[in-house]
């Protein structure tokens, strides 16, 4: 005779054994952006101690050589939480004991203390936390409000601002030929040798030669962006405007597209004698295109196809004329078939211009959230996206796309930058030293010996020769006198 609890535990072994098993990954996908209590105070985890670099420690280290990527990449992943976890808990001992905390005679928390950029935190409340979605155990989203007053502040906030200097050489044409070709490129870039006009010019040639294809841009800081963003406007007239490139000014200046075309759409409307209504919606746009615009050029095609010895045949079929009566005239001369055909057929691809981009805002239409209309731009419409890496880590699950057959359809890597400069900040000397975590990726794969192309000319001071090999000097640095002097 089988108990009951002999039964309920066959049954758990079933399922625990036909269950579909979490994969690695989306148990790391699934980790909090933040560490809890207990990870953050444990010190076999996050080890306090200043490590010298003798004996052992519990922790993986990025060496040279592993088996995978994947092995590389999961101990990079493990490493920067704790690391992340370190960094947090040193803060809060920094400034908790600055506070001077204490229980009031009302017994509420108080603060004797000061310290920088904090001020106490006067209400906090959760307002909304949305249903899961689907196949997901945590909430969609939870929002709260946090009430304080930042009253305590100073006024003055100091900005600094750099200057990048514009510098052309021979090795950049070699860089970009690099760059466009698919797989692994990489260029190293001494400070003031035009790594950021390197990058620009590469972008450049893919977006005009490879139109299909998109780009994703990840840089250290807002401040690189800016610079990067601000050269590509430079060289592309058509961008040079004073537009909102960020994902949601993209949406409101498609929605304001949007209303320009409606615009026209009515006046195509009343210039056939037909209600204005038709300018309502993209969809309803759409039909107007079909029943009155295309069945009429087709109308005007079929007659022009039977009449064309007549010269005057497009100036006096022409179904659109009083629609581009503001456009320079004369539209038709009358005179010449195949001009006035050419100069109609102008007429229409415009119309079919206007009607195209009004197909292309029904997606913005449909879609109510800005959210929604954001990621719609990005997936579909976007050539170029960029962002920080931050940003880029928090999104990392919605850059590569798989397809059916399960390869990724990233073409090509291009890794622009200096291993000599600003390595990873690792404040815990474990992770530092024991694990080897201050080694970027870039500084990898220059020690593994991966080709790489070398600026070799800088136009912003003397001081690098030293620290660089080959590194030379543009004409401007050994012929302006600015240079010559010694810093004041």
């Amino acid at each position: 005779m089988i108990h009951a609890q002999t039964v309920d535990f066959l049954i758990e072994v079933m399922v625990s054994f036909f269950e579909r098993q979490q994969s690695q990954k989306e148990a790391i996908n699934a980790l909090p952006l933040y560490p809890n209590e207990q990870i953050m105070w444990d010190e076999s985890l996050v080890p306090s101690i200043n490590y010298t670099g003798e004996g052992c420690l519990a922790l993986p280290k990025l060496n040279l050589q592993f088996l995978t990527l994947h092995d590389y990449f999961l101990r990079n992943v493990n490493l920067f939480r704790l690391e992340s976890t370190y960094e947090i808990r040193e803060d809060i001992q920094e400034a908790v004991p600055h506070l001077l905390a204490y229980i009031n005679n009302e017994g509420e928390p108080a603060f004797r203390g000061w310290s920088r950029m904090t001020v106490p935190v006067k209400e906090f409340k959760i307002t909304e936390v949305e249903q899961p979605n689907i196949g997901e155990v945590k909430p969609a989203a939870v929002t709260a409000e946090v009430t304080f007053s930042i009253s305590s502040y100073k006024s003055q906030i100091s900005a600094e601002e750099a200057a990048n200097a514009t510098v052309q050489q021979r090795l950049v044409v070699g860089a970009i030929i690099s760059g466009v070709q698919p797989g692994l490129s990489m260029v190293v870039g001494p400070p003031g040798t035009g790594k950021t006009d390197t990058a620009v010019l590469v972008l450049n040639v893919l977006y005009h030669n490879c139109p299909s294809q998109r780009t994703l841009i990840i840089t250290h800081s807002n401040q690189d962006l800016n610079d990067l963003s601000d050269k590509i406007m430079q060289g592309e007239q058509e961008l040079a405007s004073d537009l909102d490139f960020s994902s949601h000014g993209r949406v409101n200046a498609m929605l304001v597209r949007r209303l320009e075309l409606f615009s026209e759409v009515e006046r195509l409307a009343r210039s056939l004698r037909l209600p204005e209504d038709v300018g309502y919606t993209c969809e309803t746009a759409g039909y107007f295109w079909l029943l009155h615009v295309y069945s009429r050029w087709e109308q005007f095609l079929a007659a022009c196809t039977a009449e064309q010895d007549n010269p005057t045949i497009v100036q006096d079929k022409f179904p659109f004329k009083e629609f581009f009566s503001d456009t320079p005239q004369p539209v038709f001369t009358g005179q010449s078939f195949g001009k006035d055909m050419r100069s109609a057929k102008g007429c229409f691809r415009h119309l079919k211009t206007m009607f195209q981009e009004l197909e292309e805002c029904r997606a913005i239409e449909l879609l109510k959230s800005t959210v929604d209309r954001s990621n719609y731009l990005i997936t579909k419409h976007a050539k170029i996206v960029a962002m920080t890496c931050t940003h880029a880590a928090l999104k990392r699950k919605d850059f590569l796309q798989r397809q059916e057959d399960g390869y990724a359809r990233l073409k090509r890597c291009i890794l622009i930058g200096d291993h000599h400069q600003l390595p990873p900040v690792v404040k815990n000397m474990a992770f530092q030293k024991y694990s080897h975590m201050d080694q970027s990726l870039f500084t990898r794969f220059v020690r593994l010996g991966i080709p790489y192309i070398e600026l070799n000319a800088q136009g912003r001071a003397r001081l690098y020769n030293w620290r660089y090999r080959e590194l030379g000097d543009l004409p401007y640095v050994k012929e302006n006198a600015v240079f010559h002097k010694a810093n004041a």
